[in-house]
């Protein structure tokens, strides 16, 4: 975490109080003001943090490095932040609310991750060398647009990757991925998933509202509507766009699971064509977009996802939650396949 960002919690905290990282809403208020438009991903990724409740962890516990092993894997587990961003801002809230100070990374292998000392320039679990490489020649800047790589992207096995961190990263495929992103009302339940399904990108371009892709592919949803929302009987192509509510669909399109808990989920029956190219959102607050690479269990990695989303991000019951998951992978598979 920029150090920076620290400085901004630690005055935050010094102004006024630390009970104000205890509450998600009130810490939100003020982030604005205290930040001034910047730092937007750490103050989006702190506030997922607060509102899965880990500061309050952080804060309680007598146990201080248990507790953040845990809620580094709440965040990762049922939030679906990536091992390092999760790991970075647990450190910030356990150095900002408890003056506890990260401990130095320790040395370990890029290949087998596992353990090493300083003085080792070769693994002895795998054999990899970790003497630095020679210097290169700097290159030349990068334009606007990342182009498709020579090789494929090597995911080492990773099922998933945040979107915009793989693309930072460089570890985008550009042959053929699947796009799940999330648009999670801040009131209520209700909820609405977007698949993408692409092939063949010519070129990625950063926009300030997130990334264009140029490529063609296929749009497929999904729509979570608790028991208490109001407008249950309009067609879904006629709900509110301002409000985050429309769906290019109606019921006959949209096969339908109803919960236990009387949620219901709306899966689509086809997708709809995405021609020349597409824009991925930049997700805010708690929402998210992950791309899923092409592996041989992606399906089953697909249905997982869903399933643990549905259930502990959108309170369906686990059975129906397991049942939706299955319907909407096996769907994805049958219409959207490689």
């Amino acid at each position: 975490m920029e150090q920076g960002f620290i400085d901004i919690l630690l005055k935050l905290i010094t102004e006024q109080g630390k009970e104000v990282l205890l509450n998600a809403s009130r810490c939100k208020a003020f982030l604005a003001d205290y930040t001034r438009g910047e730092y937007k991903k750490e103050c989006r990724l702190l506030l997922q943090a607060l509102e899965a409740g880990v500061q309050k962890a952080i804060d309680t516990t007598n146990e201080l490095d248990i507790c953040k092993k845990q809620q580094i894997r709440v965040l990762q587990e049922e939030h679906f932040v990536i091992e390092e961003a999760a790991v970075d801002i647990i450190d910030t809230l356990a150095f900002v609310l408890r003056n506890e100070k990260p401990e130095p990374p320790k040395k370990s292998c890029k290949n087998c991750g596992k353990e090493m000392q300083d003085e080792w320039i070769i693994c002895p679990y795998c054999g990899t060398s970790t003497a630095p490489k020679a210097e290169t020649k700097k290159p030349a800047p990068a334009k606007p647009a990342v182009k498709k790589p020579a090789a494929p992207v090597k995911t080492a096995d990773v099922k998933f990757r945040d979107l915009f961190e793989a693309y930072s990263q460089m570890k985008l495929p550009f042959d053929n991925g699947y796009i799940i992103s999330s648009f999670f009302s801040e009131t209520s339940l209700y909820s609405i998933y977007e698949i993408v399904f692409y092939a063949k990108v010519k070129e990625i371009f950063p926009t300030d509202t997130g990334l264009q892709f140029t490529a063609g592919g296929k749009k497929f949803y999904v729509l979570v509507e608790p028991d208490t929302y109001q407008l249950k009987f309009q067609e879904p192509v006629e709900r509110s766009r301002s409000q985050g509510e429309r769906i290019p669909k109606r019921f006959s399109d949209l096969d339908l699971i109803i919960a236990k808990n009387q949620t219901k989920i709306y899966i689509a029956k086809e997708p709809d064509e995405t021609r020349g190219s597409f824009t991925i959102l930049k997700p805010q607050g708690q929402n998210f977009a992950v791309v899923f690479y092409k592996l041989p269990d992606v399906y089953t990695s697909l249905a997982s996802f869903f399933e643990m989303s549905l259930n502990r991000q959108r309170k369906v019951p686990q059975a129906d939650a397991k049942k939706a998951a299955q319907q909407i992978s096996t769907t994805i598979e049958k219409t959207m396949g490689f």
